[in-house]
Order: C-alpha cells, then structure tokens, then sequence
C-alpha cells in the first residue's frame, strides 16, 4: 500500500487515507478506542494534526470510513465481476466485501463499531444514503429473478431490505455470541442468504 499521495489542494505529498486508517485500527485493537486520541493517531501515522483533519473531522469518522469507502474503492472490481459472474456467486462475494472487514476487525472493535455508529450517527455499514449499494443489489436481485437463478419472487426492494437486515443481525449475533455460542459468521450469513433468495 501506498504511504503517501499528492493532492490537488496539496502538492506536497501527504499520508494515504488509508495508511491513516490503518494506523488508527492498529491502535484501536491495542490500547481500546476509547484510551485512542487524535493525538495518538498523528504519533503513529508520523504526521501533522492538519494531516489528519485533511481526510477525518474526528476519530470516529475514521472507524465510519472502513465501510463507507467499500464501494468507491472498489467500483471497478465490482463492475467487472457484476457483468463477468452468475448472479447469486456476484451477490455472495460483494456481500463478502463487508464480511471479511467485520471479520478482519474482530468481534471487539466491531462490537465498539455499532456502538460508536450509534452514539456518533456515522455511515452504517450498509448505509441507507449511499444508493450506489442499493442500486447494485437491486439490479442483482432483478436479473437473478430474471434469469431463475432466484426463486424469490417478492418485489425486489422488499428482498433487497432483507438481505441488509439479515447482514446486520447475524453480525449482531456474532458480536453477542458468547465462547459457546460462537458459530461459523460467513456460513451463517450464506445459508440465510441463500435461503431469502431461493437460489436455484
């Protein structure tokens, strides 16, 4: 990954958005998000408070980026694969996108996530504002009914909210699932995946 960029207000070469980000999560899982400052942050990145404030008004902003960023910095991958695979195999590994960064996360800092998007109204991981998310599902779902790769004949808008309700609830679970209650996060999500769409 790139440490550092040129910007079009700043020709001097600054710290990449994510190398920052990166930098704050490292810290995050050491010390907790709470006992983490700007401060702290700045320190670690090797860079300048206004450094910081060019990419994030607050701390929290920058745990909001994780997910907010999964579709702008991946638009092209995803255009491909959704012209390249068969419907249900496009849907599975874009909902992946966001699995594997809860996953990579773990279940603490996720856990400090929710609350934070709580408490900070940040970006959900799914976020409501962002249509380009909606948009993509929605056309999924329309040609995966189209061509009989989903059996689920509901209105498309209506699967397409469950599928993010059933993404958020069994991220949920998995947050809340005690040592002997743990399951498998990614299985469960695609068996209730599989199992709203009828997948054929």
């Amino acid at each position: 990954m790139e440490r550092t960029e040129t910007t079009p207000e700043s020709p001097e070469k600054l710290p990449t958005k994510e190398f920052i980000r990166e930098c704050a999560f490292d810290l995050f899982r050491e010390k907790g998000y709470d006992n983490v400052s700007v401060a702290n942050i700045c320190a670690k990145a090797g860079i300048s408070r206004s450094a910081f404030y060019y990419y994030f008004k607050t701390k929290s902003q920058v745990m909001g980026s994780l997910f907010s960023d999964l579709i702008p910095d991946n638009l092209e991958l995803i255009k491909k694969k959704q012209e390249e695979e068969d419907e249900w195999e496009f849907l599975w590994w874009f909902m992946c996108l966001y699995a594997d960064r809860c996953l990579a996360l773990g279940k603490n800092l996720l856990a400090v996530f929710m609350m934070v998007s709580l408490k900070d109204r940040l970006q959900p991981f799914l976020p409501y504002d962002t249509l380009r998310f909606f948009n993509i599902l929605d056309e999924t779902v329309k040609k995966g009914q189209k061509t009989g790769r989903f059996g689920n004949k509901w209105l498309y808008k209506y699967i397409v909210s469950a599928i993010r309700s059933i993404y958020l609830g069994v991220t949920f679970d998995w947050c809340n699932a005690a040592e002997h209650g743990d399951f498998d996060y990614k299985r469960a999500m695609e068996l209730e995946l599989r199992s709203l769409l009828e997948v054929q």
